[in-house]
């Protein structure tokens, strides 16, 4: 795998994937859509992506959870990826992609996957999607 930052740029193309400068945009059928921000980790690619902000607008939700605690539940079923409160007090889910044998479609399957989960997890917290295409 190169060293270069934005190697992770041919692996991500995709009919449902648009490769932006330092993120990448998962849309779904439905419309929604999720942006992940991309980052060069050594030996890994870091996606990570936001789900609420802190504190959230929990006012339009019929899911009225403290979000960490929805990380908490939602960590329980999550294998590829995990949901964490970040230093900035913000809900992201995050993954960690290994270089080493990394193929286009390893990457995809990682991205769609945990675009999909932060998309839910917003849609469940906010009854929003900021990506809304």
């Amino acid at each position: 795998m190169s060293d270069r930052p934005d190697a992770w740029k041919p692996l991500a193309k995709a009919r449902d994937i648009s490769v932006e400068t330092t993120a990448l945009l998962v849309r779904f059928p439905d419309g929604r859509g999720h942006r992940l921000q991309v980052s060069d980790n050594d030996d890994s690619w870091l996606l990570s992506g936001l789900i609420v902000k802190s504190p959230p607008d929990l006012s339009s939700s019929d899911f009225q959870i403290e979000p960490s605690l929805a990380a908490a539940i939602r960590n329980r079923r999550l294998k590829l990826c995990g949901i964490m409160v970040n230093e900035k007090g913000h809900l992201v889910g995050q993954c960690h992609v290994p270089k080493p044998g990394l193929t286009a479609g390893e990457f995809q399957l990682h991205a769609r996957h945990l675009a999909a989960e932060c998309d839910r997890l917003e849609h469940l917290l906010t009854g929003r999607d900021r990506e809304r295409l």
